[in-house]
This record gives C-alpha cells, sequence and structure tokens, in this order.
C-alpha cells in the first residue's frame, strides 16, 4: 500500500511488481552478485527477469523462479508431422500449429490428441494480448507512451474492445478450442496441463519454467509417461517418449523429445494512433509516435515480443536501512545457496 513498513525483517521473499513500493527500503544487490560472481551468474538468468528486479541500474532482488510465460513443444510430434524444428514464433502461428496437431496420435495409441495443452488462467490469456498491445512503452526521448493491457491511459476506458484485443482472443479461442480442454472439461474434469501433459497426448504446452522442466526433462514429475502392456505378466514398455536420442545425431530437432521456447510474440498490433481510428497493423506499418519509427520499433524479424510476468514468481531481498551486517551477510550466504 505504499508504506515502507516498519523494517523490523533482515531479508524479505517478494515479487518483482512488488519491489516499486518499497524499493528504498531494500539493499543494493549489485555488490554482492559482483563480489560472488562465481557463484551468482546473474547474467545467465533471463534478460526479462533481470529487469524486473533492477531499478536505476541497481538489482533490488534475486530472482529464483519469475513465472513468466513460456512454450514447450515435443520435438518428435514435430519430426513426425512434418512441421520445421522450432517453436511458432507469432501467436497466430501457434494456433496455426495447434489446428494442424490436433486430433493426431501423439503417443502411439491410436487414439486422437491434442495440438497443445494449457490451464486457461487470465494470466495466460494475458500472455496473448501482450505482445499485441505493447510495442512500445517509451517513446525516442524516453517519455513513457502510455501502452498497457488493460486501459486507455488518457480516458481509463478498458482496452477490450479494440481490435487487437480481440485479435488476441480469437487466437486465445482457437488454442483453446485445440487444446487439452475439449476432452477434459466435457468428462467434468479441470482443464489442467499438468494432468493433461504426463499421458503423451501433448503435442504443445503453454506454462511457467518450472513447471516446463518438469515436463519436458528426463523422469521430471509432469513429463510424459510410458505405456505399458501386462498381457504377458510381465510389464512391457510399448510406448515411451524416453528416448536419448530419437532422430539421429545431427539432426535440426536436437537429441532430445523435450524443447522450450520464448512464448510466441505477435507480427500485428495494435496502432495507439487516435486519428487513424487505432486499427490493427502490420509490425512493418510506419508507426504513430513520429520520426520515421515502425509500429513496432523493438521487433526481431518483425515480430513482437513482450515477456508477460503471469505471477511474477518468487524473488529475495535484503533490509537497507537497519539490518546488521552479520546478518544481512548470512542471509545473503542463505540466498545464493538456493
Amino acid at each position: 500500500h505504499g508504506t515502507q513498513g516498519a523494517g523490523l525483517h533482515d531479508a524479505y521473499i517478494v515479487q518483482a511488481p512488488w519491489i516499486p513500493a518499497v524499493v528504498d527500503g531494500l539493499a543494493s544487490l549489485t555488490p554482492y552478485i559482483r563480489a560472488h560472481a562465481a557463484t551468482i551468474n546473474f547474467q545467465d538468468i533471463n534478460q526479462a527477469s533481470r529487469a524486473a528486479v533492477t531499478f536505476n541500474s541497481t538489482v533490488k532482488a534475486l530472482p529464483l523462479d519469475t513465472d513468466y510465460i513460456a512454450l514447450g513443444w515435443r520435438a518428435d510430434v514435430f519430426r513426425q508431422h512434418g512441421l520445421p524444428a522450432r517453436a511458432p514464433r507469432t501467436i497466430e502461428e501457434l494456433a496455426e500449429f495447434a489446428e494442424l496437431l490436433n486430433g493426431r496420435d501423439h503417443n502411439g495409441d491410436g487414439v486422437p490428441d491434442w495440438g497443445v495443452c494449457l490451464t486457461p488462467q487470465v494470466n495466460y490469456f494475458y500472455s496473448f494480448v501482450a505482445p499485441v498491445l505493447q510495442t512500445a512503452l517509451r517513446d525516442a526521448d524516453g517519455r513513457p507512451t502510455g501502452q498497457n493491457i488493460f486501459f486507455d491511459a488518457e480516458t481509463f476506458e478498458p482496452l477490450i474492445r479494440v481490435p487487437g484485443f480481440k485479435y488476441a482472443l480469437e487466437q486465445y479461442w482457437r488454442i483453446i478450442r485445440n487444446s487439452n480442454c475439449q476432452e477434459q472439461l466435457a468428462n467434468g474434469e479441470k482443464c489442467d496441463r499438468k494432468t493433461a501433459f504426463p499421458t503423451g497426448r501433448c503435442a504443445m504446452v503453454i506454462s511457467m519454467p518450472g513447471t516446463l522442466n518438469n515436463m519436458l526433462k528426463p523422469g521430471g514429475k509432469y513429463a510424459p509417461r510410458d505405456r505399458t502392456d501386462n498381457a504377458t505378466g510381465t510389464p512391457e514398455v510399448t510406448w515411451t517418449v524416453m528416448n536419448p536420442n530419437p532422430f539421429g545425431e545431427g539432426s535440426p530437432y536436437g537429441t532430445w523429445f523435450g524443447r522450450r521456447a520464448p512464448m510466441a510474440g505477435s507480427d500485428r498490433v495494435q496502432s495507439w494512433d487516435r486519428a487513424a481510428g487505432r486499427p490493427l497493423v502490420a509490425c512493418w506499418a510506419p508507426g504513430w509516435l513520429g520520426d520515421g519509427d515502425r509500429a513496432c520499433p523493438h521487433a526481431t524479424d518483425n515480430i513482437n515480443s513482450a515477456p508477460f510476468f503471469s505471477e511474477a514468481g518468487e524473488a529475495y531481498a535484503l533490509n537497507g536501512r537497519q539490518s546488521r551486517a552479520s546478518a544481512t551477510d548470512a542471509m545473503w550466504d542463505l540466498f545464493a545457496w538456493l
């Protein structure tokens, strides 16, 4: 609520969105990170997660689990059905891949399976909205543009009626129709990526990095399970995805079934040009900030990306006002160990 608090604790577990309200009460972790570079490889943390805990070029918290939305895809399924050896790059391509793979058999049992698996929560939906509605949070002079994914910055009207929101919703609906939800909900079950992925019926999955690791790595908690046949009295594996090199050396599909990628972006974005009626435009179209800018000034290969922090995960911070040095050092050692 904007308060700095009593400052009674030596350290805090925080979420990145909480930090601005208490940033002055938190210690700078920059010198700790430099002094312990061999243990804390800060540059190995993804750029979006580092930016979320950095203020005025000072690191204020150490991210452990940042809960941004990402993609997982099965290289064995992509290869089987002739898809390229890469994740879908845009939300529209993600929907196209899901439609193509839906109804195919992904685990060798002859039963039609799903194009993609997810748990349809609001935060997952907004990972589709973000790359369409957010293209430049600041102009060329560093001033805030007011872009966001919820409200018009001038009128405070909800953005649910702008073309970009409608476009994102259409792609999300295509995903839902070709996902685990079509069957799990019909059976009276919760539509849940964590129960769907272990069945081996998911060609792709939308989740957070920590959960994705447990889906895509050997022996992961949610990895596809072997199917066995007990007809002879001795369990016999009739299907497994756990082949350490299913495609052969040098294959563009890699040497493991599970692949992880950033969440898809968008090559079509919301224009904020009020005079033009705020249409949906291509990334390579002229922008609306002037000076010859493009609609997507930060795009890569004409695809705009906007990493979406669904829950912000966990980060660790130190009291910057009144902790004893011995207590601060002890807490930092704990952070480094974790």
